[in-house]
């Protein structure tokens, strides 16, 4: 008897210990389906989608603020697991969104977007700046330029050397122009300290491992004369470099200084041919070109030149900066002038 009864009050304290878990898992799931009910409801409720995105642009120069809204509104009406609006103030990514835009649109350097209220957004967009005109190819001859023909692959890069948007030919030296086709490749700004670590070796054998050089370039050229009939350059086929850098970022900005320095002490450049990792030519506004190496000492040699220079036009009265050849400054403490015969 006393058996049974224990029997009797096992089973319904079972019975109890189950109508217990099934009331909780009752209640679970109903609390789950108010929280899923309350999570769609915020994410769709129109109070916190955004629907309003202004575009700031300092005098747009190769921005289409137009189409930056149009990508903008485009990207954020696109659903998170197919059934969550990215455009939910609360679900909304600004670091995607900038991410997306810059991957997008190589001529916007900087991209910043803030929030007012729930509903609105603002982008705000810093463009490259031109530094320099950049043309995949030869200079072109004056023949061509007279009678108006396409000139080569050209592009604008900003103060890094970045390339970041195409466009045609300009004449006249209105912005300043390199060339060097040969010396693109595959180098990409992640690359700069690899650069960095071996700039105390040749940068021709940097040239080879960072640069990728393309195969025209004779790197065993031990005499000016062969280096120069080696790496002359040559148009290649028609390339998008757009996203790419010219030349390694450190590398770039050091030249460029240079011929900044070279302009403050009265030396003034427009265009820069680049043909071999040892010998860079700048053609002098005055007259002439000027040789120099970016491997050696920069600011020594503009002091060395400075001097030789002023001496040069300025003692001698039989010569002037028209009547230059070249002027060669990649020797130790020498200046070489050649003159015009």
């Amino acid at each position: 008897m006393k058996k049974q009864r224990q029997a009797i009050k096992s089973k319904k304290s079972n019975q109890c210990r189950i109508h217990r878990i099934e009331i909780k898992i009752a209640l679970g799931i109903s609390v789950l389906i108010f929280v899923v009910c309350g999570l769609i409801w915020v994410a769709w409720n129109k109070h916190f989608l955004i629907s309003h995105i202004n575009i700031e642009v300092a005098e747009p120069q190769f921005v289409d603020i137009n189409q930056i809204k149009r990508y903008a509104t485009k990207n954020i009406t696109r659903r998170h697991f197919y059934f969550l609006p990215k455009n939910n103030y609360f679900l909304f990514s600004k670091k995607t969104l900038e991410n997306q835009i810059l991957d997008n649109y190589k001529q916007i350097k900087n991209v910043v977007i803030t929030r007012q209220g729930f509903q609105t957004i603002t982008i705000s967009v810093i463009e490259r700046k031109i530094s320099a005109l950049w043309c995949d190819g030869k200079p072109p001859i004056q023949s061509e330029v007279e009678v108006n023909l396409e000139i080569g692959n050209c592009y604008f890069i900003d103060e890094e050397g970045y390339i970041f948007t195409k466009t045609p030919y300009f004449y006249d030296h209105i912005y300043f122009e390199i060339y060097g086709a040969p010396f693109l490749g595959s180098y990409k700004k992640s690359e700069e300290n690899i650069f960095n670590k071996a700039t105390s070796t040749s940068l021709e054998k940097v040239a080879t491992t960072t640069w990728g050089f393309h195969p025209q370039v004779n790197e065993k050229a031990s005499s000016t004369e062969n280096t120069e009939k080696n790496n002359t350059l040559s148009t290649q086929t028609e390339q998008n470099y757009v996203g790419t850098y010219l030349l390694p970022v450190s590398l770039f900005t050091q030249i460029m200084q240079f011929i900044n320095s070279l302009k403050e002490v009265g030396i003034v450049s427009h265009t820069l041919l680049i043909h071999a990792p040892n010998l860079y030519e700048l053609s002098l506004t005055a007259g002439g070109i000027l040789r120099f190496s970016p491997e050696q000492d920069l600011s020594h040699a503009i002091n060395n030149l400075t001097t030789a220079y002023r001496k040069k036009f300025l003692e001698e009265s039989n010569v002037v900066p028209k009547d230059i050849d070249y002027v060669d400054i990649r020797f130790d403490n020498k200046v070489v002038f050649k003159f015009k015969k």
